[in-house]
């Protein structure tokens, strides 16, 4: 194993790589919006998001809708957004490189590395949940735990229950 200088160093180079690599996917993506704005032709985002491994897909793909004058198919393929090309106030796809360019980058919609964490963690939350509940019947203050509507509580348990297992699957 490499010592904890030579680890921390390494995660200095990855995470420098990660920043500059969605720093070209990004000018790669304004670049085939201004293609798609001047010849009506979206597939190149296809090919993009093929090969974007190991990047945040659904927030590329919200990025494409918004900025990208493409919708995408039941295939998830991209098709032109006509109504939104022939709308836009650009020149050229020149302009609209040069526009998207100086907005906000696709990747700044990604949600925090807690959040992401915190939303993935079904189990976490009940279990956070369930300790809650054991601390204030456990209170000897005259705290109680209440159930005014069983029959609601049962009901939210067996959803609670349907998506946990439909999460696993």
């Amino acid at each position: 194993m490499r010592s904890t200088t030579q680890i921390r160093d390494s995660i200095k180079t990855i995470t420098s790589n990660s920043a500059k690599l969605r720093d070209k996917y990004h000018a790669v993506l304004c670049e085939v919006a201004g293609h798609t704005f001047e010849q009506g032709d979206p597939r190149m985002f296809d090919a993009i998001l093929d090969g974007a491994s190991g990047m945040n897909k659904k927030v590329m793909v919200k990025w494409i809708k918004a900025n990208g004058f493409t919708g995408f198919n039941a295939e998830g393929k991209a098709v032109l957004n006509k109504s939104a090309r022939k709308s836009a106030d650009f020149a050229d796809g020149d302009a609209v490189v040069e526009y998207l360019m100086g907005q906000t980058p696709w990747y700044e919609a990604e949600d925090s590395t807690a959040k992401a964490a915190k939303d993935l963690d079904v189990h976490a939350l009940l279990a956070a949940a369930l300790k809650r509940m054991d601390a204030m019947d456990a209170k000897e203050d005259g705290a109680k735990l209440t159930n005014n509507n069983p029959a609601a509580t049962a009901e939210l348990f067996n959803l609670l229950v349907e998506r946990a297992h439909r999460l696993a699957a």
